[in-house]
């Protein structure tokens, strides 16, 4: 039996489609997930709890019939959606070059690389997921791996409000050695405490672009139509789970008592 535990926000509906896209398949067997969704600014650990701190989301979430608290000691293991995003490279990369990327367009600052990185790893230490991956690594010793944020979809090269700040990653020849400054940060930041499960490589077009195959594409939101970037479908979420229930039958083996 594996008993895994997915938290997050908006990034975790994809994983709980996946879910039901291959629970039915060989090897699943024993595998039960729980789905614990909400914003990460409503999540709270409490005496062994991992609940919802609003009263009246809490009672929202009952009455709804979703999950609104987690005995961490029921748990094998844990996987944290969500943590850390390309986004945060992509808005500094949008005001400065490091010394190391190609001509900057005019308007851009030039600065060193120490730097630049020391930016992105500030914005990335801002990050509501990655505070609330601290605070249940302080309240359990079971495995727990983080999923980033999708990269773009790479229909969003061409979208117009994006094509300004996405487009020069690519053509001056830097989303490559970003995609890989973005993943040397995440394992900075988390790599001593927690396991980082990558995105499935077949989702990918490039190293900084998801295809757009596995993007939810445009949805109404707020009486509107939102192009949606970064949120993905339970294909998607399906190749991802896999990859996250693989690590957690590895990982929880390795701690089992000899």
């Amino acid at each position: 039996m594996l008993r895994l535990c997915i938290i997050g926000a908006s990034h975790v509906p994809a994983l709980a489609d996946g879910w039901a896209r291959i629970a039915g398949e060989g090897g699943m067997e024993g595998v039960i997930p729980t789905f614990f969704t909400t914003s990460f600014d409503l999540m709270e650990v409490r005496s062994g709890v991992l609940t919802i701190a609003s009263e009246r989301h809490r009672s929202l979430f009952a009455e709804n019939g979703a999950t609104y608290e987690v005995q961490l000691n029921r748990q094998d293991a844990f996987v944290i959606a969500g943590v850390g995003r390309f986004k945060d490279i992509v808005t500094v990369y949008d005001h400065s070059r490091g010394e190391s990327h190609a001509e900057p367009r005019p308007g851009k600052h030039v600065v060193s690389d120490a730097c630049f990185e020391a930016a992105v790893l500030g914005l990335m230490r801002e990050d509501r997921a990655g505070r609330f991956a601290r605070m249940l690594r302080a309240a359990t010793q079971a495995p727990i791996a983080l999923t980033s944020v999708p990269m773009f979809r790479s229909g969003a090269l061409t979208y117009p409000k994006l094509v300004r700040r996405l487009s020069p990653l690519r053509e001056a020849g830097d989303e490559v050695p970003l995609a890989g400054l973005y993943r040397s940060m995440r394992q900075r930041l988390y790599g001593d405490d927690f396991t980082l499960v990558d995105q499935p490589p077949e989702t990918l077009q490039s190293p900084a672009f998801t295809r757009d195959e596995y993007s939810i594409g445009t949805v109404p939101h707020k009486g509107r139509m939102l192009y949606d970037t970064v949120h993905m479908t339970g294909e998607y979420g399906a190749l991802a789970l896999r990859r996250c229930i693989d690590w957690a039958r590895t990982s929880v083996a390795a701690q089992a008592p000899a």
